[in-house]
């Protein structure tokens, strides 16, 4: 995954402020940017864990660039379940 610094100009397509571009992102998505990008993730979580049943999270968790603890928090949180849980349904 890529990673991209808000507010430097790359390649001249990002010549705003990042506070412009966090209001005119969070005005066309309706969340802000580190939100849209957990959305993300959540969602190729659970086709990690559909594609591959015998997949662990840690496994799942560095796919996605995150930390396992961070990751079980914000599926949790995001899905009312751990991924533990989700993975025996």
């Amino acid at each position: 995954m890529e990673k991209v610094a808000i507010g430097k100009r790359h390649d001249g397509y990002m010549t705003c402020c990042s506070m412009h571009f966090h209001r005119l992102f969070i005005g066309s998505y309706g969340v802000t940017p580190q939100q849209y990008i957990q959305q993300i993730r959540m969602r190729r979580s659970v086709q990690l864990f559909q594609e591959n049943p015998g997949i662990t999270i840690e496994k799942v968790a560095q796919q996605l660039g995150m930390d396992t603890s961070y990751f079980i928090r914000i599926f949790k949180r995001t899905y009312g379940q751990t991924p533990k849980q989700f993975m025996k349904t």
